[in-house]
C-alpha cells in the first residue's frame, strides 16, 4: 500500500490504496484536486511495504536437525530496510515443505524474569508438537526425547533462542520441552498441534537423576 497523502509519479493525483482507490483509513476517494481526508491532512507517514528480491525467495531454511529430524532448528530469511525489519514466522505451506506438516491449533505466550525455568513439559492424551520462538529477551530451550522404544530415549538437545537470533525450534510429539531464562526478561511464543489438557499433563524436573 502507499500512503494515501502520497503523490503518484506523475505528481498530479494523490496516491491512494489499492481497494477501489480510496483511502483505507476514511473511506475517501483519491482524485485530483480533492480535499485531503483527515489522514491525509495529518500526512501520517505511512510508507511502502517490503519487497522481495526476485520470486525465489525462501522465507525459512533448517539451520540444523536432531534425533533424525525430530527436531529442526529453523531460521527464518529477514527482511531489513530503513525502518528495521520484516519476518514470516510461520507459514504453513512453507513448513509443510520442511517436511513439518502439522495444523497447530494453539498459539501460547509467556513472560519470565531471568532464571526462571519453565518445563519439562509435555502430555500423554493429546500429544503435541510445539513450535517456539523468542520475541523478547534470552532463553536456553531444550526438547528430551522421551518417545517409548525410542533410541535416543531420555537424551536430549538444548540451544539459545533470543529475539536477535530469531530461530525457532520445533518438536513432533514424544518430546518434553522446557527452557531457562538468560535475559532480564524473556518473552516466548510456541505454536502447539493440540490443545491445552491439564487432566494429561506432566512435569519433569529438570535435574531429575533418572
Amino acid at each position: 500500500l502507499t500512503r494515501c497523502a502520497e503523490r503518484s509519479r506523475s505528481g498530479s493525483v494523490w496516491g491512494a490504496v489499492r481497494w477501489g482507490g480510496s483511502c483505507a483509513f476514511c473511506g475517501a476517494r483519491a482524485v485530483k484536486n480533492a480535499p485531503k481526508c483527515a489522514i491525509m491532512a495529518a500526512n501520517v507517514p505511512f510508507v511502502h511495504p517490503i519487497r522481495r528480491q526476485g520470486q525465489d525467495s525462501v522465507p525459512f531454511q533448517i539451520e540444523s536437525e536432531y534425533f533424525d529430524g525430530a527436531v529442526k532448528v529453523i531460521a527464518p530469511q529477514v527482511f531489513p530496510d530503513h525502518r528495521g525489519w520484516f519476518i514470516e514466522a510461520y507459514r504453513r505451506d512453507s513448513f509443510s515443505a520442511l517436511g513439518i506438516p502439522d495444523e497447530f491449533v494453539q498459539h501460547n505466550q509467556s513472560c519470565s524474569v531471568r532464571g526462571v525455568i519453565r518445563g519439562l513439559h509435555f502430555q500423554y492424551d493429546r500429544p503435541m508438537a510445539k513450535l517456539m520462538r523468542v520475541v523478547t529477551g534470552r532463553v536456553f530451550a531444550v526438547a528430551v526425547d522421551i518417545r517409548q522404544g525410542s533410541p535416543t530415549l531420555g537424551e536430549w538437545f538444548g540451544c539459545e533462542l533470543s529475539a536477535e537470533n530469531k530461530r525457532q525450534v520445533y518438536a513432533t510429539p514424544g518430546f518434553a520441552r522446557g527452557f531457562c531464562v538468560l535475559s532480564d526478561e524473556a518473552e516466548l511464543h510456541y505454536l502447539c498441534s493440540a490443545t491445552y489438557n491439564p487432566a494429561t499433563e506432566v512435569s519433569v524436573r529438570w535435574n531429575d537423576p533418572d
